[in-house]
């Protein structure tokens, strides 16, 4: 559904009740003038920014675990 455009999302929503309801919630945040100075592009690329990051040192820590214990299960080998 993610990679539909906004025309096959109204064709969809008009088949699937579910999908027409998160449209509808959509439009409704989309035009609450209170949602729109909520964030702003700057802050929401800085927080995509710093969540990337934190992902990629969780996944080193992780790898570099992984590779710790492996080479330490070689050595008493």
């Amino acid at each position: 559904m993610l990679d539909l455009n906004l025309e096959e999302l109204k064709t969809l929503s008009k088949k699937d009740r579910m999908v027409a309801k998160y449209m509808e919630e959509i439009k409704r945040v989309n035009e609450d003038p209170d949602f729109h100075v909520f964030m702003s592009a700057e802050e929401d690329n800085r927080k995509i920014e710093n969540s990337i990051r934190e992902e990629m040192i969780e996944k080193g820590l992780k790898e570099g675990l992984e590779r710790g214990l492996k080479q330490r299960k070689n050595i008493n080998n």
